[in-house]
C-alpha cells in the first residue's frame, strides 16, 4: 500500500485512522523542504550569527504572491524565537518581524515595529519620539535582523512617503548596524530603485516560478509523503507532474492548495489515490483564470 512513497512517521499511522481524521491532517499547514528554502533559510540564518558591521549584508527577497515567500520568513522566524535571558530576566528578540502598513509612512512603519515588539506607546507621538524609541526597544531585545515583508505596500505612497519609508530603514540598519531582510512581490524591486545606495545595498534573492525537472519531482515526493491516502499516487511522474504544474502556474502555495483539494477528494470519493482523472472533476480555476474572471465580474461581464 505504500510501497514507492517515503511517508512520514505520522502519515504512516494515519493510514489506518477514521476519514474524519485523515481529512483533518490533509488541511493542518505543516513546512515543506524543498533546496531553495532550505539555501534562503541558510543566508538568513547566517545574518543572525554574522557580526555587527557598518555595512551590514542586507537581502531583498522576492516572490511572486503564494510561491513560499511568507512560509520561508515564517519557518526563519520560528527557528529563532524570543528567549528570557535567566541572567537578567529580559526578553531577547534575535529576528523581529514586521508588514509594512498598507498606507506607507514613516510614522506608521514605526508604529508597526513598536505592535511587533508589544510595546507601550502613545499613538500621537511625534515621529521622533517613536524612531528613537524603536531603536532604543530593538538595541534592548538584542535583534538580530529586522524583516519588513510586503514592502510593495509602499507603492500605494506618494514618491514622498515612499522616500521617507526608505530613508527610515536605512536609519535603522546603520544605527543597529545589523541586516535588514525587505521582502515582496515583483514590484518591491521598483521601490528600491528609487534610491541607489539602497538597491546597491539590498541585493535581490528571488524565488523563481517553478518548473519541470528534479526539483519539482522532489518536491511532489515530499509533499505525497505528508498526505494519509492509502494507495500511492506518483505525483512526481510526467503526465500528473504536468498537470499540477499547469493547474498551479508553478506557484508552490497554488500547488499546495490544489493537492490538498485533491486528497480531500481522494478519502471522500474512495479512491485514495490522485489521478488525472480525479483531477479532471476538481472544481479549480488556475490563477490567471481566477484574475480574468475577476476582471470580467468587475466590469460587468
Amino acid at each position: 500500500m505504500t510501497q514507492g512513497r517515503k511517508l512520514s512517521r505520522e502519515t504512516e499511522a494515519l493510514l489506518s485512522a477514521s476519514n474524519e481524521a485523515r481529512l483533518e491532517a490533509i488541511g493542518e499547514d505543516y513546512w515543506i523542504t524543498y533546496t531553495l528554502a532550505q539555501q534562503t533559510l541558510l543566508r538568513l540564518s547566517g545574518m543572525v550569527t554574522a557580526p555587527d558591521s557598518g555595512r551590514p549584508a542586507n537581502m531583498l527577497l522576492i516572490a511572486r504572491t503564494n510561491n513560499g515567500k511568507s512560509s520561508i520568513l515564517r519557518r526563519f522566524a520560528e527557528k529563532h524565537t524570543p528567549a528570557l535571558d535567566a541572567s537578567g530576566g529580559v526578553v531577547t528578540r534575535p529576528v523581529v518581524s514586521v508588514e509594512m502598513p498598507p498606507v506607507p509612512g514613516e510614522e506608521r512603519l514605526y508604529t508597526s515595529v513598536l505592535e511587533s515588539l508589544g510595546a507601550v506607546f502613545k499613538p500621537r507621538d511625534t515621529v521622533d519620539v517613536k524612531r528613537t524609541q524603536v531603536l532604543r526597544l530593538l538595541q534592548g531585545v538584542g535583534c538580530r535582523v529586522l524583516v519588513v515583508d510586503e514592502v510593495n505596500n509602499a507603492l500605494s505612497g506618494t514618491p514622498r512617503q515612499q522616500q521617507q519609508v526608505l530613508n527610515a530603514i536605512k536609519h535603522i540598519g546603520n544605527t543597529l548596524k545589523r541586516p535588514v531582510v525587505l521582502s515582496g512581490i515583483e514590484t518591491t524591486a521598483a521601490i528600491l530603485r528609487q534610491d541607489p545606495q539602497m538597491q546597491n545595498r539590498f541585493p535581490p534573492h528571488e524565488l523563481p516560478l517553478w518548473q519541470e525537472g528534479p526539483d519539482l519531482q522532489r518536491l511532489l515526493m515530499s509533499i505525497e509523503g505528508r498526505l494519509p491516502l492509502r494507495e500511492e499516487s506518483r505525483l512526481h511522474q510526467k503526465e500528473l507532474l504536468t498537470l499540477l504544474l499547469g493547474m498551479s502556474e508553478g506557484m508552490i502555495g497554488e500547488l499546495v492548495t490544489v493537492l490538498r483539494r485533491a486528497a480531500t477528494m481522494a478519502v471522500v470519493s474512495g479512491d485514495e489515490r490522485i489521478t488525472p482523472e480525479l483531477l479532471s472533476r476538481l472544481d479549480w480555476q488556475s490563477p490567471s483564470q481566477r484574475n480574468a474572471r475577476a476582471g470580467a465580474i468587475g466590469m460587468g461581464l
